[in-house]
C-alpha cells in the first residue's frame, strides 16, 4: 500500500463471511527517512593523532552504528560526535548507519567517508647516564626513527634543535625531565620524555661519649641527607 506523503493514516480492514462483519483498525505513521551524514573537520591525520568524526544525520534517526574501517567492526552509539585514533597508516572508510527504531528497512541510511592516516615518526631518547650524585653530566642522543626535525628541552634551562645536542650538565640535586618532540617530512610529530635524577651525597656522622673501661659505649647515628638513606655500615 502506498501513502501520499508524510503524516498519520488510519487503516481500516473489513472482513465478512456468512457469520457477519468484523472491522480492525491500525494507525500508520509516515515520517521522513533519516539522512546519514558524516562531517570530517580534517580528512588527513597522523598515526596516533585524534581524528574527529561529526554526526550530522537529519530526519529523525534515533539509533546509530559506527564502523571506523580499521577492523574493529560495527558498534552502537548515541547521536554524539565521535573521535578515533588510528595506530597504522593507510586509507580507511568510515561508515555511519543511522536508523529509526521500529521503522521498516527503508527507515535507515548509511554514510561513508574516507580518511587518510599518515605515518608518524617515533621519538626516543638515549642517555649515557640518568643518575648521579650532587652534580652530573650526561650525553643526550636522538634514538628516534623517521624524524626530520628535533626540539629538545633538557629541564635544566637549556634547549636545542640539533639532532644530537651537546652534553648536558645538572648542577644541583633534583629530578629533571628531558623532553623531545620530533617531526617527520609530512609534518606528523611524536613526543617522549626521559628522567635524569641527581641525588644528594649523604654526610656521615655520629656521636658518642667517653666511658670507663669495661662499660658499654653507645653510638648515635647523626648522618644527614635530604633523601632516604637505604643502608648504613659501622
Amino acid at each position: 500500500v502506498g501513502f501520499p506523503g508524510i503524516g498519520v493514516y488510519d487503516v481500516m480492514l473489513v472482513d465478512s463471511n456468512f457469520c457477519g462483519l468484523d472491522t480492525a483498525y491500525k494507525r500508520v505513521r509516515i515520517i521522513n527517512p533519516p539522512n546519514a551524514l558524516i562531517g570530517l573537520p580534517e580528512d588527513t591525520v597522523c598515526v596516533n593523532e585524534v581524528a574527529s568524526l561529526r554526526n550530522f544525520t537529519s530526519g529523525g534517526a534515533n539509533r546509530y552504528k559506527w564502523n571506523y574501517g580499521d577492523g574493529g567492526g560495527w558498534f552502537s552509539s548515541g547521536p554524539a560526535h565521535k573521535t578515533h585514533v588510528y595506530s597504522s597508516p593507510g586509507t580507511y572508510t568510515v561508515q555511519l548507519l543511522s536508523r529509526i527504531a521500529g521503522g521498516s528497512n527503508g527507515c535507515a541510511d548509511t554514510a561513508r567517508v574516507q580518511i587518510t592516516v599518515l605515518p608518524s615518526p617515533s621519538a626516543n631518547i638515549a642517555l649515557t647516564n640518568n643518575h648521579g650524585c650532587d652534580t652530573m653530566t650526561t650525553v643526550v642522543s636522538d634514538a628516534s626513527t623517521g624524524a626530520f626535525a628535533w626540539e629538545w628541552d633538557f629541564g635544566n634551562g637549556n634547549s636545542s634543535t640539533a639532532q644530537n645536542p651537546p652534553a648536558q650538565f645538572y648542577n644541583s640535586k633534583g629530578s629533571y625531565n628531558v623532553a623531545l618532540e620530533v617531526w617527520g617530512t609530512n609534518s606528523c610529530s611524536s613526543t617522549t620524555t626521559a628522567t635524569v635524577v641527581v641525588h644528594e651525597t649523604p654526610v656521615a656522622n655520629f656521636t658518642t661519649s667517653n666511658v670507663c673501661e669495661g662499660s658499654r659505649a653507645y653510638f648515635t647515628n647523626t648522618s644527614t641527607c635530604s633523601e632516604a638513606m637505604i643502608s648504613r655500615y659501622w
